[in-house]
């Protein structure tokens, strides 16, 4: 059997701006280092003065640091997260065919539209010895799409933690309106604009107020106040930028997901932990997981979301079918989780 304290793992992702993959990619390096020698590899060190000082002294940063590193360092498995990631540090290591290669795929590919660019993500496949998807939809997407054979692709499901959030002191929720919550980073994909411009359909949308939680991206939150202006709209949405207990149910009733990239998304897990109701776009494995208990809709016209939206909220909230939900979501909070790829690292590694 393979001796796990003396494998040597390095983790790669581009930095540590929070998002989704950023905190699955922590959680998992967290739970690697009870094993093995972990060290962590970054693009650029945006994020990095945020993490605690332990963690930092486990971290390079850029692409020369990897390339000495993968001589000097010599680790036996080498996890790629993230395409960018993938693309740069996943072909320096081309030139070190004896590292074992891992590629965690977190998203539904429709964010490539560089043609050639995806294809070199294809051909890199080739050597690159499993791939993680968050859910069956990315795994059907890699075997259909992009020629990965069945046998070399696994599911390794997203995880939360279990820990309470803090109550704010700042966070004031008004609890007159009916409150909607949106968690997600402020890229164009992830639907903010068509949240706007649905809720510009919605009969009541007076009674609604929207609070967009992420990090300021490739747009800021001043660009959709300026949208929101011109639906009348503004004095409706706000920008936060931390989970709190004010957060929670009933302060806040539902939860908001209009991505159509999304593979597994963690909103929906911080959704459910929150006891909130959600709202989504019926993209990835939405639908398995929620198990038909929220309002999943096909549609990317504003209208029939709005109407859909109406029915829904006008319903009283179902205790029961909340607790249910809540038993879905727990199953996620269990380092468990993780086991599958710790199997396939031992696994890679019984030659060395």
């Amino acid at each position: 059997m393979a001796k796990h304290s003396k494998k040597k793992i390095t983790m790669c992702i581009n930095n540590f701006e929070k998002g989704g993959a950023e905190k699955q990619f922590l959680y998992i390096y967290e739970y690697l280092t009870k094993f093995y020698d972990v060290n962590i590899i970054l693009i650029d060190n945006k994020g990095v003065r945020n993490l605690e000082t332990k963690l930092k002294k486990n971290i390079k940063v850029g692409l020369i640091n990897f390339f000495i590193f993968l001589i000097k360092y010599r680790p036996n498995v080498v996890l790629f997260f993230l395409p960018k990631t993938y693309i740069i540090f996943g072909s320096i290591s081309l030139f070190f065919p004896n590292i074992k290669r891992i590629m965690f795929r977190r998203s539904l590919n429709y964010y490539q539209t560089n043609f050639l660019i995806k294809y070199y993500e294809i051909f890199l496949h080739k050597f690159t010895d499993i791939i993680f998807s968050n859910s069956f939809a990315a795994k059907k997407e890699l075997i259909i799409n992009e020629r990965v054979p069945s046998d070399k692709i696994f599911i390794l499901k997203n995880f939360i933690d279990n820990k309470k959030y803090p109550l704010s002191k700042d966070l004031k929720i008004n609890k007159k309106y009916i409150n909607f919550l949106c968690i997600a980073n402020f890229i164009n994909y992830k639907g903010h604009k068509l949240i706007l411009e649905t809720f510009k359909f919605l009969k009541n949308k007076n009674h609604c107020r929207i609070y967009f939680f992420g990090t300021e991206k490739d747009f800021n939150f001043k660009s959709l106040k300026l949208i929101a202006k011109s639906y009348k709209f503004d004095q409706k949405i706000f920008h936060i930028n931390k989970l709190s207990s004010e957060l929670r149910y009933p302060n806040f009733k539902f939860g908001l997901l209009f991505s159509k990239n999304e593979s597994f998304p963690n909103a929906i897990l911080e959704y459910l932990k929150l006891n909130l109701d959600v709202i989504a776009y019926n993209t990835g494995d939405i639908k398995r997981f929620t198990k038909n208990e929220c309002l999943i809709f096909d549609s990317r016209d504003p209208k029939k979301i709005a109407k859909k939206i109406e029915i829904y909220i006008s319903k009283k909230r179902n205790k029961r079918k909340t607790k249910k939900i809540n038993d879905i979501v727990s199953k996620y909070q269990n380092y468990n989780l993780f086991l599958v790829l710790k199997n396939k690292i031992d696994d890679l590694c019984v030659d060395y």
